[in-house]
């Protein structure tokens, strides 16, 4: 869209003699005005009405747009300046707009051109860095470091008094000082020539392009000087960062006479130059220039500054405003990477033709620096204050403390009792002399830091425990601090805890290694094992002798323990088991086997949720092995007895049973003697009775043989045997018995049982025992006596006996557990037969248990382990 032409006013008889075009404004593309010195508006750009939109553009009516001492400024600007004029005009005070204008009179025409701009954004934009600066000088130490540490010479001077309050070593250098020397002095003493001392300071500029100062020996250089302003302690305060200016000043002048020596200067600079033209090209650069935009010389060469540089508008009015320094903004190299620079601007004429050098400083890492510095306050401030803690400042030598409320709070204390307090009258009596070495070891340099933990008393009376720190903010010129800042931080339930934690931790190493436990923790995927010592010292492995890989297991592994080892641990892993136990034999290193109990946990996982560590303990419980092998002997030869005992309790019925056998085969011999004598009757009349006596001497025999094998000693003798066989063997051997006792059997035998895995001779112990019980418990039975005898395969796959009396039921006594050894209700009983059934069973992977007791009968159940396929 084309410009649209300037717009001319009215103006007064005497400024009719300029003789200008109407639209001889209408080119600039800047708000632009030619007034009287009078203040009377005379032509104008539509640029100028676009930005200032006055109500009434006639006479000097448009002054009136700005607010009062600005617009008084000006009036006496155009009336009574006959240079340059450069103001700041605000439009609805500090809250509305801020608009720059720069005007040049014209003698010829007896007026002033004047160019204006909207500086809002920058004006608010300085606005804020002062606020800044301002908070930041609350950080008084920090900006002092900064100060100090800066490589730039800086001032720091009082704006009303104009005199030096600090400065840094690079300053002191450059002047030819020492740093107490400058500090005290009057700006004037740096000032050479007849330039106003302090004037840029009264009228808060902040940049000075270029001032000549004086130096210690007299001498004279030039400087460029840039200022911000702050408050410290009430008053206000001008920065002065300081940059000679001498080596820029003599190249300028070499450039200009000649081109030779502002090649070699050009080419030689260690910062990044650019020549660009008004239409904003790049006319040249220097090979830092080139570098730093990651260009060749040659390429660089006709770019446009606006592909460099991102800010467009600042380029736009660079030949038009003339600034001198373009704040940080973002540059883009060739490869699109982006960095942060100020821009340094001054403007020459070479050749007939403007040009404008632009000296670009990267700025990024020092912008990076300062928000990491911002970024580190912020969580200082933060962690300071969330984490509760009381802040002191101690200034030495006047013996003055500040307390922050939080201080007292720590204490029940408010903040009006606080200030009364006296803080080392507060210290436990027996930390006092500590504290107070701690805290002079610190004032004479001993200590880098003040660190101490004491008791303060609170004012309920208790003591309370206090974590405090401490650092110097300022030392006089001896080193020794004068005022130290600091924290301090209620750690009374820290300190309990830690008590506590430190008692548990005594407890359990108490416990654990009382307890004979020693540990291991094992990388699952390496291999790697660590074991305490008292493992170790199980195995017999030298203390000396470092264990590695699968040192351990599974190599230490009983192979007949292996397996099982394995499935516990495999388990564990794959999260079928919350932790993992087992027992198994581990190698001596005299090859000897030992027995341990082992249980362990995995504490680590990886991303995927696979175990990479497992930690547990390890117990010798080999003699506890050994003593139930010897257990078991002891129920072995505890059997015998019993048997043995049973035996006798038999003894007279067995002479019963042989005594009718042997006196059958005294009479059926005497029969065949008899008949043998009528040798006419036939020698067949004799096999009949000799069959008998055959029979009959065999059954002797087999009762003599269970008699025999039933008191017979020796270990476990596993085979398959036949349960319902069993059965039937013991019934015949009881026939005798349960005649006595008028008892009837009553065999429910279920076919083709599957034969069980046992002891023959053992499982017909535990059948006679149980039958034998039963007969005695029907004794004073006044109904009918049956005792039943059943078979099954059970659900689990195990063969099932049940042998039920029709007694009265278990005793009292006993009810509560009929199988405690030395239980009996008999006269003449021990109390070992049902506990030494129950034990044989179990010793057969079996069961025993009492399936009912009442007043009509009692049910004995076991059952056994089939042959496995």
């Amino acid at each position: 869209m084309a410009r649209q032409a300037s717009l001319s006013v009215a103006m007064p008889e005497p400024a009719a003699e300029w003789g200008a075009p109407a639209g001889d404004l209408a080119g600039l593309p800047v708000p632009a005005a030619r007034v009287a010195v009078d203040g009377a508006l005379c032509q104008a750009n539509h640029d100028w009405f676009a930005l200032l939109a006055p109500a009434q553009a006639a006479s000097a009516a448009w002054l009136e747009l700005f607010d009062a001492p600005g617009a008084g400024r000006l009036r006496s600007a155009l009336a009574t300046t006959t240079g340059d004029i450069d103001l700041i005009l605000t439009q609805g005070g500090d809250n509305g707009r801020y608009l720059r204008v720069r005007g040049r009179y014209d003698p010829a025409r007896a007026g002033w051109l004047l160019i204006w701009a909207d500086e809002s954004v920058s004006m608010r934009a300085d606005q804020a860095l002062g606020q800044a600066l301002m908070v930041a000088h609350e950080a008084r130490e920090e900006v002092e470091n900064i100060f100090d540490a800066a490589a730039e010479a800086m001032l720091m001077v009082d704006c009303s008094t104009l005199r030096i309050l600090r400065s840094n070593p690079a300053a002191a250098q450059i002047y030819g000082y020492v740093v107490r020397d400058l500090e005290g002095r009057p700006v004037s003493d740096l000032v050479a020539g007849s330039a106003v001392a302090g004037d840029f300071i009264r009228l808060h500029r902040d940049y000075v392009p270029l001032r000549f100062h004086r130096r210690a020996d007299g001498s004279h250089l030039a400087v460029e000087i840039r200022i911000r302003y702050c408050l410290r302690n009430g008053r206000e305060v001008a920065v002065m960062t300081v940059r000679d200016a001498s080596e820029r000043t003599r190249s300028a002048g070499a450039q200009l006479e000649s081109d030779q020596r502002y090649r070699t200067v050009f080419d030689g600079a260690p910062f990044p130059i650019l020549l660009l033209n008004t239409q904003g090209s790049v006319v040249d650069a220097n090979p830092a220039a080139a570098a730093l935009y990651r260009f060749n010389r040659e390429e660089i060469l006709g770019q446009r500054a606006s592909a460099l540089i991102s800010d467009g508008l600042a380029l736009l009015r660079l030949f038009v405003t003339r600034p001198t320094f373009l704040p940080a903004a973002t540059h883009v190299r060739r490869d699109g990477t982006r960095f942060a620079a100020e821009t340094t601007v001054s403007y020459i004429h070479q050749r007939g033709a403007q040009l404008a050098i632009l000296i670009v400083r990267d700025v990024t890492e020092a912008r990076e620096t300062v928000t990491r510095l911002e970024e580190a306050e912020e969580r200082w401030r933060f962690a300071l204050e969330g984490a509760g803690d009381g802040v002191w400042d101690w200034h030495v030598r006047e013996g003055s403390f500040y307390r922050s409320p939080r201080w007292g709070e720590m204490l029940g204390y408010t903040p009006e009792e606080s200030r009364r307090l006296v803080w080392n009258e507060l210290l436990h009596p027996e930390d006092r002399i500590r504290v107070l070495e701690q805290m002079d070891a610190y004032l004479h340099g001993a200590l880098p830091i003040y660190e101490s933990e004491f008791r303060l008393r609170s004012k309920d009376g208790q003591y309370r425990w206090i974590a405090a720190r401490g650092k110097a903010m300022a030392r006089d010129a001896d080193g020794t601090p004068v005022r130290i800042l600091g924290t301090h931080r209620d750690i009374s339930q820290t300190r309990s805890l830690m008590e506590t934690l430190r008692a548990s931790e005594r407890l359990w190493q108490f416990a654990l290694e009382g307890h004979g436990d020693a540990l291991w923790d094992w990388a699952v995927e390496t291999g790697e094992i660590n074991v305490s010592a008292s493992f170790a010292a199980i195995i017999g492995y030298p203390a000396d002798r470092p264990l590695c890989g699968n040192d351990i297991w599974p190599s230490r592994l009983h192979p007949d323990d292996l397996r099982g080892a394995i499935a516990a641990f495999s388990a564990h892993l794959s999260g079928a088991r919350p932790i993992t136990e087992a027992e198994f034999r581990l190698r001596m290193e005299d090859g000897s086997y030992r027995w341990i109990a082992l249980r362990g946990k995995v504490m680590e996982q990886d991303a995927s949720g696979r175990s990479t560590r497992m930690i547990g303990t390890v117990r010798d419980v080999h003699d506890r092995h050994l003593s139930v092998e010897r257990e078991k002997q002891q129920q072995r030869e505890l059997a015998h007895a019993a048997r043995l005992i049973h035996v006798g309790e038999m003894a007279s019925a067995l002479a019963h049973e042989i005594n009718q056998p042997l006196t059958a085969l005294r009479n059926f011999s005497a029969v065949a003697l008899r008949r043998l004598d009528e040798l006419e009757s036939g020698g067949e009349a004799i096999r009949g009775p000799l069959k008998m006596i055959a029979d009959q001497a065999l059954r002797a025999g087999e009762i003599v043989h269970r008699v025999r094998g039933f008191v017979r000693k020796g270990g476990l003798v596993t085979a398959p045997v036949a349960m319902n066989e069993v059965v039937r063997d013991m019934v015949r051997f009881a026939e005798f018995d349960a005649r006595a006792h008028s008892v009837q059997f009553v065999l429910d035998l279920a076919e083709l049982l599957p034969p069980v895995l046992a002891d023959q001779v053992q499982i017909e112990q535990v059948v006679g025992n149980l039958v034998k019980n039963g007969i005695e418990a029907m004794g004073e039975s006044t109904g009918e006596r049956v005792l039943s005898i059943r078979t099954r395969l059970l659900d689990d796959g195990t063969v099932g006996v049940c042998v039920i009396d029709r007694g009265s039921g278990l005793a009292d006594v006993v009810r509560a557990d009929p199988f405690a050894p030395f239980v009996t209700t008999k006269p003449d009983g021990v109390g070992l037969g049902l506990a030494i059934c129950r034990t044989i069973v179990e010793n057969h992977g079996g069961r025993m248990w009492v399936e009912s007791s009442c007043s009509l009968g009692t049910t004995f159940s076991f059952c056994l382990p089939v042959v496995a396929a």
